[in-house]
């Protein structure tokens, strides 16, 4: 119900966007933004589902804890609830600082296919000139560089994290 409302509010956004050719005028006549249609398809949904899953990940535990608490301080007294919490607390941290690292590399990452999608729908859209000027190596040559950047990236992410589980331990 939540992913539902979060979607329709988005989606009455990217519709503001099409009055007056917003979007147009944002894809063809200002070259700050390389990839207008990736972030407002890809990165939108990826948004949504994060902040789906932040409500359901952090109302559900939290809702455990605090009920959690009350039966075992009436049960056994506060001693319990709060060792239990210290150890909340120190597994909190030390997952933090463990998750740290990969927030940068999947911000490299969403550019790099940001990247790679926008080369790919620049050659569909301009596939009759780059089949009359000859073009094909070229842009053979762009896709292939885009797509190793990419691949290149998610094998650093993953021999990344495979030596900060390993190290940390």
């Amino acid at each position: 119900m939540l992913r539902m409302s979060a979607d329709a509010d988005i989606y009455f956004t990217v519709l503001c966007l099409f009055r007056g050719f917003t979007f147009y005028k944002m894809g063809n006549l200002d070259n700050r933004i390389a990839n207008a249609d990736q972030l407002l398809t890809q990165d939108v949904e990826k948004f949504c589902n994060s902040v789906v899953d932040l409500y359901s990940n952090l109302s559900k535990p939290l809702l455990d804890i605090v009920l959690y608490i009350v039966k075992l301080t009436s049960a056994i007294g506060a001693q319990g609830p709060g060792i239990m919490m210290a150890y909340l607390l120190i597994s909190g941290l030390f997952l933090t600082r463990l998750r740290r690292p990969t927030g940068k590399m999947t911000v490299t990452e969403q550019r790099y296919e940001g990247e790679y999608r926008y080369v790919n729908s620049r050659l569909i859209t301009n596939s009759e000139e780059i089949a009359f000027y000859n073009g094909n190596m070229r842009e053979k040559q762009t896709i292939h560089a885009t797509f190793k950047k990419l691949v290149s990236n998610i094998l650093m992410i993953s021999t990344n994290l495979l030596h900060t589980l390993y190290c940390q331990r």
